[in-house]
């Protein structure tokens, strides 16, 4: 459900308190050209990779998007912490606990939070105290092209806390002809680079950075150009025994 990679900014590797990106992927396998995918063309992420540090055998300890996150960011398991669903916030069961973001915050560095990171929507809400300044949220379920009677689809309210009896289901997918910036990803992905500018240009205050993207998580809702690098006739079909 969640693939976490965690990088040092550029060449703030060598310094006494580095600078620190964490970015978070929703339904992400390793279905990566740095794993080994040769269908999978990830330039930017292989790139990173080949920077960096990939692990092998680091596994998701719930499947479900909610407490997964909550793993991560709370440093635990749902073992320990009894959250196994959607409907329970970290501090409802746990007032005091200090997660990653606040951990860098209690020794210096500034905590930002960009796009999908706690998961909110379903009954669950972001964790104010893991952040410097106020999480910088946009939409985890996005259409482009449906009926203008309709205000929301049910997965769109479900991911925004709102009432979803009786609203439409969205489609699986769409493929307008529109930038990156049209969906929510693209946005996220110009402020954490604006952010990232802004917090490079303060050497003296460190930062941690958590960006997090909704793609490849289900609607399969991407600009037009992303589709057409796929020829669907050459892609593998599951194999039914």
């Amino acid at each position: 459900i969640l693939l976490a990679l965690m990088t040092v900014a550029s060449s703030a590797f060598a310094a006494a308190r580095p600078n620190v990106l964490l970015l978070l992927v929703d339904d992400l396998k390793p279905a990566l050209g740095a794993y080994g995918d040769a269908r999978a063309l990830t330039p930017n992420l292989d790139r990173l990779a080949a920077r960096g540090m990939r692990f092998d055998m680091a596994y998701c300890n719930t499947a479900v998007c909610a407490p997964s996150r909550l793993n991560l960011l709370a440093g635990t398991r749902s073992t320990s912490l009894g959250i196994y669903g959607f409907g329970s916030n970290l501090r409802t069961r746990f007032p005091d606990a200090v997660t990653m973001p606040q951990h860098f915050m209690r020794h210096g560095w500034s905590a930002q939070a960009l796009g999908k990171v706690y998961h909110i929507g379903h009954g669950c809400g972001d964790d104010t105290a893991s952040w410097s300044v106020p999480h910088d949220k946009d939409r985890v379920i996005e259409y482009l092209r449906k009926d203008p009677r309709d205000a929301l689809t049910r997965e769109e309210a479900l991911f925004s806390n709102r009432p979803a009896a009786g609203l439409p289901r969205g489609a699986a997918w769409e493929s307008p002809d529109v930038p990156d910036e049209a969906y929510a990803d693209g946005r996220v992905a110009r402020e954490v680079v604006a952010r990232l500018r802004q917090a490079t240009a303060r050497p003296g205050e460190p930062f941690f950075i958590a960006a997090g993207f909704v793609r490849p998580h289900l609607p399969f809702c991407v600009p037009k150009k992303y589709w057409d690098l796929h020829d669907p006739a050459k892609l593998p079909q599951p194999e039914i025994t």
